[in-house]
């Protein structure tokens, strides 16, 4: 009875050391019962190596910021985007607005052409938008270690300029394809035409200054 139990618990052992040497042949002891336990890798594929998964974390807050500027320059009011949190009650509208802030974050043409345009549609008062792009910094680990910051501690320190916009252009634009769209049932395509080119030719182009 004792050799029996002696000879599995020697099975044991072999297979124990055989599970936990076997994924690792690359460390000291892996190498060292290589010449044993490699026939046997051969025959079981015991030999693969361990594989850890880990979801990829999240990305770092981004968020576009913007200033409102006046005729003499001054800001009138600012803003940002996405919202802070998830306010909304249904966090899949939160969501989208992330990734739409992220995209615009990563194409600083877009950002400039695209996204100040829509500024200047939602301001009807603004005559030029300053647009800037922020991210959050990672709370430093030895203040969350003394209590003095939370790991949801997040603050926008750093941001980047993208450039400013003057809107004056782009409402003229906008007005004259109000008036032609008002007036399109009652003109011919060739006076449509003529004055589409007109129209263009009156009004002066948006002047847009990376800095």
């Amino acid at each position: 009875m004792r050799q029996k139990r002696a000879v599995l618990s020697v099975v044991l052992l072999f297979m124990l050391a055989l599970i936990t040497i076997g994924p690792n042949q690359n460390s000291y002891h892996g190498q060292l019962f290589s010449p044993v336990f490699s026939p046997l890798f051969a025959v079981t594929e015991f030999g693969s190596t361990w594989s850890f998964f880990a979801p990829d974390p999240s990305t770092l807050p981004v968020r576009l910021e913007w200033e409102i500027l006046d005729e003499r320059g001054e800001v009138v009011r600012d803003g940002y985007f996405p919202a802070t949190g998830f306010p909304y009650f249904f966090n899949e509208r939160q969501t989208r607005r992330i990734a739409l802030a992220r995209f615009f974050y990563f194409a600083d043409d877009k950002h400039l052409n695209v996204w100040s345009n829509w500024l200047c549609r939602s301001n009807p008062d603004a005559k030029g938008i300053r647009l800037w792009k922020s991210n959050a910094l990672t709370p430093d680990l030895y203040r969350v270690q003394r209590g003095e910051q939370s790991l949801s501690d997040i603050r926008f320190e750093e941001r980047q300029s993208v450039g400013n916009v003057f809107c004056d252009p782009v409402m003229k634009l906008d007005q004259a394809a109000e008036r032609l769209i008002n007036n399109a049932n009652q003109t011919s395509a060739a006076e449509l035409e003529s004055n589409l080119q007109l129209s263009v030719a009156q009004t002066p182009h948006g002047r847009r200054d990376a800095s």
